[in-house]
């Protein structure tokens, strides 16, 4: 695609729909009748050893007096690369919460960001908003009882697609009610060396990791 876009100076986005298309015609209308794995084959090696990423070795190419591209001067800026989308950071609060010597933990529904997966009970925090409250309160909607959060004591930062996601874990007390998940598919409560036997994300993979080592649980200051 790199390649091609470059002889026919193609300007498009490379990932867009529209620009995908041009470059299949222009492929398909060059494939020779003739011996088509060996064009193929010839084509790829001259964007991975002559067409390259950033600045193509046009002095190599053995198809520099057909490139458009080359002609026009502008082999380094094709192709075009669509705009990185800028950073989201998100604020996310998980709960270890004990009770008689086990931990809850529950499974994400199908959809999401963590869909089908296991973790400690967590949400997403507002800008404005205590992360301790907002995490009692998504418990009690999620899984229906109470809980009463305490201190902060483990932090994981992870990075997904475009966004930054500082994972703040609290340690927390079970106060009333009976688990019945409503925002999770299911859930459990689990001995902590059995936690890291499910299916988790990497994030939730470092909190339990920490639960299964309480030297590093560690009360933090914020």
């Amino acid at each position: 695609a790199r390649a091609l876009g470059r002889l026919f100076a193609v300007r498009g986005v490379l990932s867009d729909a529209s620009t995908q298309r041009r470059l299949w015609r222009i492929a398909e209308a060059l494939l020779p009748a003739r011996d088509p794995g060996s064009y193929n084959q010839a084509l790829t090696e001259l964007g991975a050893l002559v067409c390259v990423a950033g600045r193509p070795r046009c002095a190599a190419c053995p198809v520099r007096a057909l490139c458009v591209a080359h002609r026009d001067g502008v082999a380094d800026e094709l192709p075009a690369m669509p705009r990185r989308p800028e950073p989201v950071d998100v604020q996310d609060a998980a709960a270890i919460v004990r009770r008689g010597g086990r931990v809850l933990i529950a499974r994400c529904l199908s959809e999401g960001r963590w869909g089908g997966l296991w973790e400690l009970p967590r949400t997403t925090v507002g800008e404005r908003e205590d992360p301790r409250a907002a995490l009692e309160a998504a418990v009690r909607r999620s899984l229906g009882f109470r809980i009463e959060v305490a201190r902060k004591v483990f932090t994981v930062k992870h990075g997904v697609t475009h966004h930054r996601i500082t994972l703040s874990c609290y340690e927390a007390r079970h106060v009333a009610g009976r688990a019945r998940p409503h925002g999770y598919a299911e859930c459990r409560w689990e001995l902590p060396a059995r936690l890291g036997d499910y299916p988790l994300s990497s994030p939730q993979r470092r909190l339990i990791a920490a639960i299964q080592d309480p030297r590093r649980l560690t009360p933090e200051l914020f």
